[in-house]
């Protein structure tokens, strides 16, 4: 009897993934028929969910549609805002994972170039060099550190006098 529960169980699990991953594949041809609300249903509610491997993916979709303007039922900041909360549960729930690292450094650049939050991004910036210090993009990172709050004339001028 142990035997078959166990079976059982693990029929339920193979049935899920399937769902799940039915359903990702659903929202990213939503996502590319430009059907951002109706995708973002979908990809909340497996970022949501339980882990599975789509989770990660589905909270970066979310940034990614967020950070565009998808949905138009919110305004700008608002749905960079929301951007910027999916970008970063990617990087916390998934610290050791390659598109989390982006996802964090995606944050902080909406957060610093779009919506203005300088100390906010300052933040952001400062989490990723101490959780990647060896990374490829530190350099960009300190760079954007460096310039917050400038505009694109003043940093100009900052590198004309170097």
């Amino acid at each position: 009897m142990k035997k078959y529960f166990i079976l059982f169980l693990l029929f339920i699990v193979a049935c899920s993934t399937n769902n799940v991953e039915k359903e990702f594949n659903n929202a990213k041809t939503l996502i590319g028929q430009k059907k951002y609300d109706e995708a973002s249903e979908i990809l909340i509610q497996i970022a949501d969910g339980e882990n599975n491997k789509f989770k990660l993916q589905s909270l970066v979709e979310l940034g990614n549609i967020y950070r565009i303007n998808g949905i138009k039922t919110i305004s700008k900041k608002e749905s960079l805002l929301k951007a910027v909360d999916y970008y970063k549960k990617a990087q916390n729930e998934y610290p050791d994972s390659t598109i989390s690292k982006k996802t964090l450094f995606f944050a902080g650049f909406i957060l610093n170039n779009e919506l203005k939050m300088y100390e906010e991004a300052r933040k952001v910036y400062e989490k990723y060099i101490s959780e990647y210090p060896n990374d490829s993009l530190v350099p960009t990172v300190k760079a954007e550190i460096e310039n917050l709050g400038l505009t694109p004339e003043q940093i100009l001028e900052k590198r004309i006098k170097k």
